[in-house]
């Protein structure tokens, strides 16, 4: 069963994200997901997909994007928490054994 987690970006936006890996680096979780409704403009362009969270793949590229979150664990359940390129950095080698 995938697990399905809502995320929203700095200007607002929500994404439902389902949860496809998980690991821990330097005493923190992370996961690293998949956009469960990609075409959620209903064939629209728009840039909500550029900004707010980290992709591994290129804008361009015929896979399926994977994002990389912190995974923060609250009162209300799972959350999560988008990464900055400095981490993401770090995390590079991890990713690629993973993927």
């Amino acid at each position: 069963m995938t697990e399905n987690l809502n995320y929203t970006d700095e200007e607002g936006v929500q994404f439902v994200m389902s949860i496809i890996k998980r690991f821990s680096y330097e005493e923190k979780d992370f996961v690293v997901a998949i956009e469960r409704d990609k075409h959620h403009h209903e064939g629209k362009d728009c840039s909500c997909h550029e900004k707010g969270h980290t992709h591994t793949e290129s804008e361009d590229s015929e896979e399926e994007a994977l994002y990389v979150f912190e995974w923060s664990e609250g009162p209300e359940g799972g959350k999560l928490v988008s990464v900055n390129d400095g981490t993401l950095q770090q995390l590079n080698s991890i990713l690629n054994e993973l993927f």
